[in-house]
């Protein structure tokens, strides 16, 4: 497994606008549990309507994170990337590469030579583009604990330019969190400068 730095949104290469993906079903879609939903409309892509939604079932280094946003990244420099984040937390968009205080990230993180994302449902133990973290951050934004994904799946379901939709059954170490993901676009913030810390 890839090992990211654990940044609020992982936004690997944040220098483009969202790159346009093929969007459709996959039918091999797998159902999540429907708890905790979130209705806050955080996507910054212009013309789009996308609202934001996200669940979560099960605990993270003990931890519940009760989803209050989700948000999207896409990019294409070098490689294919794509980043959905959930957080405890809403206005994530407006975070840029800045760190919110006391919070708790989970990110999924694609990343492709080759394929830009499309939908379909991925097994982490079968293919090496997709990895997903958890992070908590204390009341400065240091010294973040977290753990990275050991195996699951990620489902997509839909992806083009206002955002990411799809499900996920993940293993992080001993931990097992299931949930569903309506993540709209951000705009890719500036590169450059060091990240600040949001109270």
């Amino acid at each position: 497994m890839r090992t990211f730095l654990f940044l609020p949104i992982v936004c690997l290469a944040c220098s483009q606008s969202p790159t346009p993906a093929d969007g459709g079903l996959d039918s091999g879609g797998a159902d999540a549990p429907a708890d905790s939903p979130v209705t806050t409309d955080s996507g910054d892509a212009g013309g789009c309507n996308l609202q934001a939604s996200a669940t979560l079932t099960g605990t993270m280094l003990g931890q519940t994170l009760t989803p209050k946003d989700a948000v999207s990244f896409q990019m294409h420099t070098t490689q294919y990337e794509a980043v959905v984040a959930i957080t405890d937390f809403t206005g994530t968009c407006a975070l840029g590469n800045d760190f919110k205080a006391s919070s708790n990230v989970l990110s999924m993180v694609y990343l492709s030579n080759t394929t830009p994302l499309t939908p379909a449902k991925f097994d982490l133990t079968q293919s090496n583009v997709w990895d997903a973290q958890y992070a908590q951050y204390d009341s400065t934004c240091q010294s973040p604990q977290g753990e990275s994904s050991t195996s699951g799946t990620i489902t997509i379901t839909s992806v083009d330019a206002c955002g990411i939709v799809g499900s996920y059954d993940l293993m992080l170490n001993n931990d097992h969190v299931t949930g569903t993901f309506t993540a709209p676009s951000c705009d890719n913030p500036a590169d450059g400068g060091a990240a600040g810390c949001k109270q």
